[in-house]
């Protein structure tokens, strides 16, 4: 007898929900900092990240097409730091890569994790947004 149709697998959503590129527990993190305005704090934070990483990240390009490890180092460790604490942990582990190459004084790769970055960076900008819009 033909062995029974596989059930059929769900189908997968468009895109992974924007909110799990942020651990919310550094959310939290940052608004604890403050007993009266965490809010306000939490958005003044993550105002500032989203508009200084693009920075970082052309610095990062720059670094990468200079073939400057040391300032690939420097810059990806500013912004694995900046990363981490707003919760975005797969750009902070990307950063920590890129760290590593250069402190191996290496560019090799670091376009390929700079690409990679970037892309998941537009993920982060729009999780982070809608988490402005809808909590602070």
């Amino acid at each position: 007898a033909p062995a029974p149709p596989a059930p059929e697998a769900p189908a997968a959503p468009a895109e992974a929900a924007p909110h799990s590129q942020i651990n919310r527990q550094a959310l939290q993190n940052i608004r604890a900092l403050s007993a009266t305005n965490g809010d306000a704090l939490l958005d003044r934070v993550l105002h500032a990240y989203l508009d200084d990483t693009p920075s970082h990240l052309h610095t990062l390009r720059q670094a990468i097409a200079a073939g400057d490890t040391g300032q690939l180092r420097k810059a990806a460790h500013s912004l694995k730091s900046s990363s981490a604490n707003v919760g975005a942990d797969a750009l902070a582990q990307r950063c920590r890569e890129l760290e590593q190459l250069g402190r191996n004084d290496t560019t090799a790769g670091a376009a390929v994790l700079l690409a990679d970055m970037e892309r998941t960076f537009q993920a982060v900008r729009q999780a982070l947004g809608a988490i402005l819009e809808k909590e602070t």
